[in-house]
């Protein structure tokens, strides 16, 4: 991989300029018309390219993704190419290269697209017993449809059957697989409007659920409550210094309650228009919040049969893809973006970014869920169709099309 050698960070073969510090950096540039022309206006070689990418110093377990159209958020390579060392990506190209005829393992993708593996904030799982198999099962059963990275959601429930899946989650996560990454745990926790049944955090009850929620901090990424109970600003608080993100929903917060939930550390909403007071000329509440402030990240079910197109559509303008959270109501991320982009009109390289790139940078994922330089080699290999060929894993397939 290279590096720059001013301030060490990572850069790709077609960079002129460090994408961190911006020195001018080595590069084997000159006379390819497919790629981007050079600061004197001169274009790349291929040869001298791929040259810069095969050498003696070429991992053997070097992977070449050649011909696919690479999907990159908001660019696309109509035929590019990525190279995966060490299970990481070394080079984005924006043209195929040839077989090398070295160590090196050429996959040719010509007529395929190319996407970062998805991060799924959303599958739910069952309200009964959780066992560790039925999770390593779902983490396995998840690649088929292009997850590399898996973070369950656990429905409210009694603080003795939450031990339980806990326990349950930390056994699985001892248990090697060749299956999705299992990210922690999203709890939506008991803590609701008393309209909706919730339970007050000045409950006995609510005690044993917040002790859990604090002693597997390490395995709890997300709780979903409700801001307006009495004591959840202080909770909001406590659970950031513990790491835990916090999301809103199952609430009858107003617009004042909301904001000072942000301000306590909540950047999440669940399921905006659901389980909340709807949008009103002069009481925005929850939902006119979490569209207003940029800081939210905003969960919604991506179903045209719970939300209008245009409501989805002004969603994700409000928002931006990168905050906006589409949930496919069956848990499988392609069925989302076939919504989004057969039904709503959105571009489909946005539309797979809002499963990749925006859950992996709300899980503060630096290294994940983008195709970039220096990223985990996690890919999702697709057809004309928007079916599943192939799943990687650091740069390993996890799972292929028969």
């Amino acid at each position: 991989m290279r590096k720059c050698p001013a301030c060490g960070a990572p850069y790709n073969v077609l960079d002129a300029l460090c994408p961190q510090c911006g020195r001018e950096l080595p590069a084997p540039y000159e006379g390819y018309d497919g790629a981007p022309a050079q600061p004197e206006g001169e274009a790349l070689n291929a040869d001298a390219v791929l040259a810069a990418i095969v050498s003696d110093e070429m991992p053997e377990n070097t992977v070449i993704l050649s011909g696919a159209e690479v999907m990159l958020g908001d660019t696309t390579y109509p035929r590019g190419s990525v190279v995966i060392a060490d299970g990481k990506i070394t080079e984005v190209l924006n043209f195929p290269i040839t077989d090398p005829d070295t160590s090196a393992t050429f996959v040719d993708l010509s007529g395929l697209l190319l996407a970062a593996g998805f991060v799924n904030l959303c599958p739910t799982l069952t309200t009964g017993p959780v066992s560790a198999d039925a999770l390593t099962q779902a983490a396995v059963n998840a690649t088929a449809g292009g997850v590399t990275t898996l973070l369950p959601r656990l429905a409210p429930r009694a603080a003795e059957e939450l031990a339980a899946v806990l326990d349950a989650f930390r056994a699985a996560l001892s248990t090697p697989i060749p299956g999705a990454r299992l990210a922690g745990l999203r709890v939506e926790t008991p803590f609701r409007a008393p309209a909706l049944g919730g339970l007050s955090l000045n409950d006995p009850d609510s005690q044993a659920m917040l002790a859990l929620l604090f002693e597997h901090k390490d395995i709890i990424r997300m709780v979903t409550l409700a801001p307006e109970l009495p004591g959840a600003y202080d909770l909001i608080h406590r659970l950031r210094d513990a790491g835990i993100l916090v999301s809103l929903g199952g609430s009858e917060a107003d617009y004042d309650d909301t904001l000072e939930a942000l301000e306590a550390g909540a950047s999440h909403v669940t399921r905006l228009f659901e389980q909340m007071p709807p949008l009103a000329p002069l009481a925005p509440g929850l939902v006119g919040a979490a569209l207003e402030r940029d800081e939210f990240y905003v969960e919604f079910t991506c179903e045209t049969t719970v939300l209008h197109p245009a409501v989805i559509s002004t969603i994700i303008s409000a928002k931006g893809a990168e905050r906006a959270l589409p949930a496919a109501p069956d848990g499988e991320p392609l069925t989302a973006v076939r919504v989004l982009v057969e039904e709503v009109g959105w571009d489909l390289g946005e539309a797979l970014s809002m499963f990749a790139a925006t859950p992996a940078l709300c899980l503060d994922g630096a290294n994940f869920g983008a195709i970039q330089v220096a990223a985990v080699a996690d890919l999702v290999i697709l057809d004309q169709e928007l079916q599943p060929v192939a799943t990687l894993i650091g740069g390993g397939t996890v799972w292929q099309r028969e």
